[in-house]
């Protein structure tokens, strides 16, 4: 399974069609003091299979790890990419809304993806702040 968008957003939808709408993508937090409490996000997921992954079903674990690997929330999604009407592999994208995600210090983190717990298959640098001023 190939990861081929990863995006930690401000919002984002699919429509009807199976298109991805996305605004306001952005890898800084910034707040006054920690821990610092984001009311509303969205992280951004498409995947590519490869041809002798359709019709399975896999398992796609996100997780928000400091820079010693050290898991500080997860999220584990089922995944099943079957080809389209016309019989043609396509893509899946996802979209995870997260509320309240609580940023518990200043400093860089990663949101990371895991297909069936084999290696990591593509990160998110985040990194958190106080605000300039």
């Amino acid at each position: 399974m190939n990861l081929v968008t990863f995006l930690l957003t401000d919002y984002a939808n699919m429509t009807g069609d199976n298109k991805l709408n996305v605004m306001g993508v952005f890898n800084s937090i910034y707040a006054a003091s920690f821990p610092a409490r984001h009311p509303t996000m969205y992280l951004v997921v498409k995947l590519s299979p490869e041809i002798g992954e359709l019709d399975q079903e896999k398992d796609l674990v996100i997780k928000f790890e400091d820079l010693d690997s050290n898991e500080i929330w997860s999220a584990s999604i089922p995944v099943n990419i079957q080809r389209d009407e016309h019989g043609i592999r396509s893509e899946r994208g996802l979209i995870l809304q997260i509320n309240d995600f609580v940023f518990p210090r200043n400093g860089e983190f990663e949101f990371v993806a895991y297909m069936d717990k084999e290696a990591e298959r593509g990160n998110k640098p985040t990194g958190t702040g106080n605000e300039p001023g």
